[in-house]
């Protein structure tokens, strides 16, 4: 028969970190975050290494002595300019940020209150700029794996043979004449399970974007681009041997040419190459 395990107290509160005694329900200072009994419960009390930071930075910049507020010991407010919490340090607690402020839990994150020691967020510029960089370079490393259709054509005369190839077995609009097809090897988002491959052909009178509706229907692919609010779930159009992102043109023969390699992507999330 099992026995009741015993009942060991030890494991109820906390030992204070200042006198070693055990209390059942400690303290927790909120500069050094350590537990301390009622005794000890203050940052004067029990040497606070980061309240007395704190006190020295405040004493170069003010040329004063008077120390800072202790949460717990008289009312702090949050630090935020446009919050009056009071802080407690129980019910509401505070957090003490390395701008020296104390916040609240509502602003206690560094980008919640304007904090100076955190860089600024990348303009959409400069995240545009990165993410096409990491484009540039995923693309140019997959089409060097490439092997069998799709593999880049480095010659004129290998162009050539391979368009007359892809002539004989591409599949598009019938509808296109023949002298406005533009001939192209066409893949599906690599990150998405059972990636589509095929060669077609679409019109080079075409729009970008209505070549895009044509590809992604061709290899099945979903399109959403017209409903879709978030960039990460639209379809784009990369040219996998130059690396480059296909931008909106009025005529698709403008940005691509007979025997390119055309992938569609989703947004710009880039998978990682094997």
């Amino acid at each position: 028969m099992a026995t009741a395990a015993a009942f060991d107290p030890s494991k109820i509160g906390a030992v204070c970190h200042t006198c070693g005694h055990s209390d059942f329900l400690p303290f927790t200072c909120n500069y050094c975050r350590l537990k301390y009994c009622q005794d000890h419960r203050h940052p004067q009390s029990h040497t606070c290494g980061p309240y007395s930071a704190l006190q020295k930075e405040q004493a170069l910049k003010t040329g004063s002595s008077t120390p800072p507020p202790a949460i717990g010991s008289i009312k702090t407010t949050c630090s935020h300019t446009q919050c009056s919490t009071a802080l407690d340090g129980i019910l509401s607690p505070g957090t003490v940020c390395k701008c020296r402020g104390i916040f609240c839990l509502k602003h206690r994150h560094p980008l919640d209150h304007a904090c100076k020691y955190i860089s600024p967020p990348p303009t959409s510029a400069a995240r545009a700029a990165e993410a096409l960089g990491n484009l540039r370079q995923w693309a140019l490393s997959y089409g060097s794996t490439r092997t069998g259709a799709g593999k880049k054509t480095n010659t004129k005369t290998s162009r050539v043979l391979v368009v007359a190839k892809m002539k004989k077995t591409s599949k598009g609009d019938q509808r296109v004449p023949q002298e406005k097809r533009i001939y192209i090897h066409a893949e599906g988002p690599p990150d998405e399970p059972n990636q589509p491959k095929a060669d077609i052909y679409v019109s080079k009178e075409w729009s970008t974007g209505k070549a895009l509706d044509s590809i992604a229907s061709l290899l099945g692919v979903r399109n959403n681009n017209n409903a879709a609010m978030e960039d990460d779930d639209k379809l784009r159009l990369i040219d996998v041997d130059l690396g480059a992102l296909l931008e909106h043109a009025p005529k698709f023969g403008d940005v691509a040419r007979d025997g390119d390699t055309i992938m569609l992507v989703r947004g710009l999330r880039l998978p990682t190459t094997a």
